[in-house]
């Protein structure tokens, strides 16, 4: 008897999701709709369309989006459709696919009308439409990531369950195939070089222990095509990069102090390194106290023009120790503050739109997003904010409670460490610049998470 009860509450629980879920549907179609022929004013859309004129990388922009930008804008060209609803196509589109490929491989539903559900419960959540519409690469982004998790995942489980029966030339076909949506998304975001990385070494795992066949040097050929992808990446990339790339240790110091700044009252100089107070004209570093951002910037430059690369990253290493020594407690907490912002968006926005000190990038978003329709993008983005915050809660306690249903959620597992590795890279970008569209897809596997649990609460019979 209490079993049922259980089952009952089960799927009416599922019920409320679809319902909320399906409304968010329709409420993001639409605004979808009345936004479609609007350019959304991102000072960021601004940067991208000149970038695309020359193709020459200086930021975190990898070389996809621009190029792909500048071959619409040339087609489009004094034509009835203008380049930006081009990109709106193409990135919703791209999004619908991806997020179909998960739901078929990763969450094998029988019914097809499941799938085209799942899919439009993640493509149209209203932080991902924002980047759907918009002349960003976050939207792409977030595709090439969802690609790449969903056959990540689905390549080891094959392996972990029939790998003494496949071959070697399989292995080489599954690694070339992830490591291609590895390639697409480290091409659009230079960070997601590393953050990929992850995801095939997971593969690379599953073929090394499951993999009997062949030779010793037979059995490298797949550790040999990860290599090839990535000697193709920075080639690309480093054909389009103007500056040369800081080495790893150098990122390594200054993102440190960059993130330290963000928590630390700059006016008490006393920990301020000599090299710097001694260098840097007295305006700048009178900026730099009223905004930390002045420090990774212009602040940063001028240094650098006086002692050099390698010199400017130690000085800034300095500093992070001695901040770091005076305010361990409030360093700490606003960096975990921060990449749990980063590990759960939806909270995040919530509590910067509602008031926070520090609300980043959130407001400047959300102003972006209301221009055309203010009451509804309101209605749209609050509210379905807080849905997600109380399903998020059910869902956790939902995976506490039961065992079996954490053993079906388990292969979200993959896209768990590109969310860990992505929060924990942009939580040292600073307190103050936090942005939902670098978190776009931890926002949509959350989403596909509601999705799926709900799928599975009303119907035992649809693995999820």
């Amino acid at each position: 008897m209490p079993n049922n009860a259980g089952k009952k509450l089960s799927r009416i629980f599922g019920s409320c999701v679809f319902l909320l879920l399906s409304a968010q549907i329709v409420i993001g179609c639409v605004w979808g709709i009345l936004n479609f022929t609007s350019f959304q004013q991102f000072p960021e859309s601004a940067e991208m369309i000149l970038l695309s004129s020359g193709l020459s990388l200086k930021s975190d922009t990898s070389v996809i989006y621009p190029a792909l930008l500048l071959i619409i804008r040339a087609l489009t060209l004094n034509g009835p459709v203008r380049f930006y609803e081009v990109m709106y196509v193409l990135q919703l589109v791209l999004a619908f696919v991806s997020w179909y490929t998960f739901a078929v491989k990763v969450l094998p539903f029988e019914k097809r009308f499941l799938r085209v559900w799942f899919s439009l419960a993640v493509v149209t959540n209203p932080f991902a439409m924002q980047c759907h519409l918009a002349v960003l690469e976050f939207s792409f982004v977030s595709s090439f990531l969802c690609l790449l998790v969903t056959f990540t995942v689905r390549f080891s489980l094959e392996w972990k369950k029939l790998g003494s029966r496949y071959d070697l030339k399989t292995a080489v076909k599954h690694v070339c195939v992830t490591s291609l949506f590895w390639m697409l998304v480290s091409l659009t975001r230079k960070e997601f070089v590393f953050i990929g990385f992850f995801c095939i070494l997971i593969l690379l795992y599953q073929i090394g222990v499951n993999l009997r066949a062949g030779t010793k040097l037979s059995k490298f050929s797949p550790v040999i095509v990860f290599i090839v992808f990535f000697a193709v990446i920075h080639l690309i990339d480093g054909t389009f990069r103007v500056s040369t790339p800081l080495l790893p240790t150098d990122v390594i110091k200054r993102s440190a102090y960059t993130r330290i700044a963000w928590t630390e009252d700059l006016a008490n100089k006393y920990v301020w390194p000599q090299q710097v107070t001694g260098t840097v004209g007295s305006n700048l570093m009178g900026e730099a106290m009223i905004d930390p951002g002045i420090v990774r910037t212009r602040f940063t430059g001028a240094v650098e023009a006086e002692y050099g690369r390698k010199e400017t990253s130690d000085i800034f290493a300095k500093w992070f120790f001695n901040s770091f020594r005076d305010n361990k407690k409030g360093i700490i907490k606003s960096a975990l503050t921060d990449m749990a912002g980063y590990v759960f968006p939806p909270a995040e926005n919530e509590s910067a739109l509602s008031g926070r000190l520090l609300p980043g990038f959130a407001t400047g978003n959300y102003d972006v997003m209301r221009r055309n329709n203010a009451l509804l993008t309101k209605f749209y983005l609050r509210l379905t904010s807080t849905v997600y915050i109380f399903l998020a809660t059910a869902s956790v306690l939902a995976l506490i409670a039961g065992k079996e249903l954490f053993r079906r959620v388990r292969m979200f597992a993959p896209a768990a460490v590109v969310i860990l590795l992505s929060s924990l890279a942009y939580t040292f970008y600073g307190s103050n610049v936090w942005d939902h569209k670098k978190a776009l897809f931890t926002t949509c596997i959350w989403v596909g998470l509601f999705a799926a649990l709900c799928i599975r609460s009303i119907s035992g019979k649809e693995e999820a």
